[in-house]
């Protein structure tokens, strides 16, 4: 392969957002000849940096899939728990984006620090096609509890461009867009790239789901700790009715209005950033529930 096709290929690769975060070198002369070894490519920390691109939603109106006993503790705690990739029903979450597009190998460490929330288009689910009623019917069988669960409908009461290593997007069911990277690891050994977009690839099965996810890189995320050492931010916690120990979740708040006074962060530059915040509107129960 050339080196313009080599070079497009980068540029595709910068096209969706990833940026060189990191480059290792042999020596200094090597440093001099910008000739390294490895480059590591990642997703910026700043959500704004990637508006126009396939892993950002501009979109507000969703629809959460839970248990009526879950959706009663969302609104009793005022928090909504994003869980660990660990805890997907989907046992693939991350390998499937892996092996189609040769990845680096996924470490354990990356799905136990990458959470997710699920959720779909309010307009698409409400709206659907009656030819099409068939999604609608396995969303409710398979995530509403088999028909006697409810569907929370929420907005984010700030804006996503705020967001500091939060992350939305729908879902791409396949990696065809994607096929560059694999084209690049086919070529090259030198270039890695990070594996938290795979949280936002998921098999052809589960197109049905149309599916938009916030995710939370927990692994790249800024730690704030009191003056006797214990974290404030972000606070992640087991699962407990999980066998496996992995199994963890992490919480992002439930407001009751546009609230401009949202939690802050502050990276190295100075600048704000907030955490994600849910304004929860509507309640819409299962198929088998009666409204009695």
């Amino acid at each position: 392969m050339s080196d313009a096709s080599y070079n497009d290929l980068i540029e595709r690769i910068k096209g969706f957002g990833f940026f060189a975060f990191q480059m290792t070198y042999f020596d200094k002369a090597a440093l001099d000849k910008k000739d390294f070894q490895s480059r590591f490519w990642r997703l910026p920390d700043e959500n704004i940096c990637l508006m126009g691109t396939p892993f950002y939603h501009k979109g507000n109106d969703f629809l959460h899939f839970t248990s009526i006993d879950a959706a009663l503790n969302i609104l009793a705690s005022g928090k909504v728990r994003l869980y660990n990739l660990v805890k997907m029903e989907d046992k693939f979450e991350l390998d499937f984006a892996q092996q189609q597009l040769r990845l680096s190998k996924i470490s354990e460490n990356d799905k136990e620090n990458i959470f997710a929330l699920s959720m779909c288009s309010t307009e698409s689910f409400l709206n659907v096609d009656p030819m099409k009623m068939l999604k609608k019917h396995l969303l409710w069988k398979i995530h509403g509890n088999n028909g006697e669960g409810v569907a929370l409908r929420f907005k984010f009461s700030n804006n996503p461009a705020s967001w500091f290593c939060h992350y939305i997007a729908e879902c791409k069911y396949g990696t065809e867009i994607f096929d560059h990277i694999s084209m690049l690891n086919e070529i090259t050994d030198k270039e890695k790239i990070d594996s938290l977009f795979g949280g936002f690839i998921k098999m052809p099965i589960y197109e049905f789901e149309n599916e938009i996810r916030l995710l939370f890189d927990a692994r790249h995320s800024i730690t704030s700790k009191s003056s006797r050492g214990e974290i404030l931010y972000p606070i992640i916690k087991e699962s407990p009715a999980e066998k496996k120990p992995s199994a963890k979740y992490y919480e992002i708040p439930v407001v009751k209005s546009n609230n401009t006074g949202a939690p802050k962060l502050m990276n190295a530059l100075k600048n704000n950033f907030q955490v994600p915040q849910i304004i929860v509107s509507e309640i819409i129960v299962g198929y088998k529930i009666s409204l009695s």
